[in-house]
């Protein structure tokens, strides 16, 4: 497992000094306009590590598009060698439709290039899944396949305290391929994981209730990403003193 990981989107004094991280695109525009060599120049640069790949708002009605995207997320994979690509789930107009397009399209594209998608939860009830629970049943019983498919569990997207999150991430554990860690509060997710949320980490970040294969990440908010040099070596003692 590792403790050293860290959402791309931080400032450049951070990604030197944190080594694996999640590579993560949030506008499509900008995505399918990306010069991925320069990307990979970037990288090389920095001697960082990919453990993962976030694609952008990919729209589950638009299945062209959402081909497109994955065939590049993919390409990435590959390029620097992981499995793991968290996709954020869409609304949908027919759900039945987009179970069938996973299911025949995107799925048999997931196993030709042994990669898996990473469902986030999210709160809310727009999209075709929402809440890690929803997710769970979605994989198993609706795509009928967690070889695949599995769960990208954002610890902040729950609004849940300290018991509740550490239940989840325990029963669904088996599950969970990717963790989004950061706090909450009431009026703002992606906080520190430390003096500041309702969420416990001390309680959470013991290494047994991490499934022993998953990619996690540290995710902070943008305009507090500078605490991430604070706690990052928190994270990581915590870790050591827990094993």
């Amino acid at each position: 497992m590792d403790s050293n990981n860290i959402l791309t989107g931080a400032k450049d004094t951070i990604l030197e000094k944190v080594k694996k991280i999640e590579l993560a695109f949030h506008k499509r525009d900008e995505f399918f306009n990306t010069d991925m060599s320069v990307l990979k120049q970037k990288i090389q640069e920095k001697e960082l590590i990919v453990n993962s790949i976030h694609g952008p708002a990919l729209q589950l009605r638009k299945m062209d598009e959402f081909m497109k995207g994955l065939e590049i997320c993919a390409d990435l994979c590959h390029e620097y060698n992981c499995r793991y690509i968290v996709i954020h789930p869409s609304t949908v107009n027919k759900r039945q439709k987009a179970i069938d397009f996973i299911k025949e399209r995107v799925t048999p594209f997931l196993e030709d290039n042994d990669i898996l998608i990473a469902w986030e939860n999210f709160p809310g009830k727009r999209r075709i899944v929402n809440s890690v629970g929803e997710i769970a049943h979605f994989v198993q019983f609706e795509l009928e396949n967690t070889e695949h498919h599995g769960i990208c569990f954002d610890t902040s997207h729950t609004f849940k305290k300290t018991d509740d999150v550490l239940s989840m991430m325990l029963k669904y554990k088996e599950l969970i391929r990717i963790y989004h860690l950061g706090n909450w509060i009431e009026q703002a997710q992606h906080m520190p994981l430390f003096d500041i949320g309702n969420i416990d980490f001390n309680v959470i970040l013991k290494p047994e209730n991490f499934y022993h294969d998953a990619a996690i990440t540290m995710e902070y908010y943008y305009t507090i990403d500078e605490r991430v040099i604070e706690d990052f070596p928190m994270v990581e003692q915590k870790l050591l003193n827990n094993k």
